[in-house]
């Protein structure tokens, strides 16, 4: 072949390649639908964040099961959306249940979730976790995270911001909480509330109440004849009145979230 023939089959190949390119381009701009994360922005993803992490509390719904929400959480503000300078948020949903219970618990939650996420749920000696795929670019992560407790993550991934990300609301303490308080000696501190519509239609709550730390042990704020989920110095776990209450001591203050289910 000679080198006129060369050149024009380069030629050829090039123009085919820009052929592609310009159709490739004209069906993502006409079915609208971002061809990677970074063609996304924060507040984009937000729903698809909200979905998922109701996906978990409705799949974990069931006896002896509290489970807390989190508001949305900036991870990074300076990661590489493409081009650009990009942020990046997550929502948490913690379950807590009976210690021993994980597993099982962990496996009925794969199970629940859409099988468009297709979970996977891996157990190896004390490692329980679980990984899905929540569609729009959005990881959905957990796993055991203490003896009773399993964390859930909501990633959104690096993305531009393009928009005002809603922060946890101020609120009013829920009975539930102000009398774990009241029998801990406290009064209420800061009062913020997050929420989530769950697949089944209903709103789940959860207030989360700030306070100092008690005197004495946590286990006081344990309403009378009621048997704890989860026991331990650090965090109580119970329910009352329809509410799922935990109690956790932090470095610095008293935590006590309230919330209600899916069911």
């Amino acid at each position: 072949m000679g080198a006129v023939s060369r050149r024009a089959w380069v030629t050829v190949g090039a123009v085919a390649w820009a052929v592609v390119l310009v159709v490739a381009g004209t069906y993502a701009a006409r079915d609208g639908k971002p061809t990677v994360r970074e063609q996304t922005t924060i507040v984009e993803a937000l729903p698809t964040l909200d979905r998922a992490v109701a996906a978990v509390v409705q799949a974990a719904a069931g006896p002896r099961v509290v489970v807390g929400l989190g508001s949305y959480q900036r991870t990074s503000d300076d990661c590489k959306a493409g081009n650009r300078t990009g942020e990046r948020y997550e929502r948490v949903a913690t379950v807590y249940t009976v210690p021993g219970g994980e597993p099982a618990l962990l496996d009925r939650i794969g199970a629940g979730l859409p099988r468009s996420y297709r979970p996977v749920v891996r157990h190896a000696k004390a490692v329980h976790s679980l990984r899905a795929d929540a569609g729009f670019y959005v990881r959905l992560v957990g796993g055991l995270d203490a003896p009773g407790e399993l964390r859930f993550t909501a990633d959104t991934g690096c993305r531009v911001l393009g928009g005002t990300v809603p922060a946890a609301r101020a609120s009013t303490a829920p009975p539930a909480a102000t009398d774990a308080l009241d029998r801990l000696g406290l009064g209420i501190g800061q009062v913020t509330s997050s929420t989530v519509r769950c697949p089944s239609g209903k709103e789940l709550d959860a207030t989360t109440v700030t306070a100092p730390r008690p005197a004495g042990p946590l286990a006081a704020a344990l309403p009378a004849g009621v048997a704890p989920i989860i026991a331990r110095a650090d965090l109580v776990v119970y329910e009352q009145d329809g509410f799922g209450v935990a109690a956790r001591l932090r470095a610095e203050d008293l935590q006590v979230t309230a919330a209600t289910g899916c069911q």
